[in-house]
C-alpha cells in the first residue's frame, strides 16, 4: 500500500525544507484515537490503528531521510499504553471529549515529558 493510500498524506508532503535549521526540528508521531463510531456503526478511518501506525511509520522514515534536522517524539507511547486509546494516565484526563485531541490537562501532564527532549535538542553536544 502506498503511502498515500495508507495515510492520505505522501512523504514529499511532510519533509522539510530542503534547507539547514538553526536545530533540530521535534515532531510528534499521533497518538492512538478514540475507535468512536460513525453514525453507520463503522469506525472512522481516521481512528483506526492500522492507518495511526500507517502514518506514523510514514513520519519515521521521512525523519530516518534527514537524520540531524528531524527528531519523532513518540506521542503514540506516552499518550497511548499499549498502543491503545487512553483518555486517563496517572489519574490524568489527558485527551479531549472529542478522542482526539489533548486537553490542557493532557498537555500540562505531556509537557515534563518532551520538553526535556526538546530542550536536549537545542543544546550544542558536549565536547564542542
Amino acid at each position: 500500500m502506498s503511502d498515500s493510500l495508507a495515510t492520505g498524506v505522501s512523504s514529499q508532503e511532510i519533509a522539510p525544507p530542503d534547507i539547514a535549521p538553526a536545530a533540530e526540528m521535534p515532531t510528534g508521531a499521533v497518538p492512538a484515537g478514540d475507535p468512536t463510531e460513525a453514525p453507520d456503526g463503522s469506525t472512522y478511518p481516521e481512528n483506526t490503528p492500522g492507518r495511526t501506525d500507517a502514518y506514523n511509520a510514514l513520519i519515521r522514515r521521512v525523519a530516518a531521510q534527514h537524520p540531524g534536522m528531524v527528531t519523532v517524539y513518540d506521542l503514540n507511547k506516552g499518550l497511548s499504553p499499549d498502543r491503545r486509546y487512553s483518555p486517563i494516565i496517572d489519574g490524568v484526563t489527558v485527551r479531549s471529549s472529542d478522542g482526539i485531541h489533548i486537553s490542557k490537562d493532557g498537555g500540562m501532564w505531556l509537557r515534563s515529558r518532551i520538553l526535556p527532549e526538546i530542550a536536549a535538542l537545542a543544546r550544542p553536544p558536549r565536547g564542542t
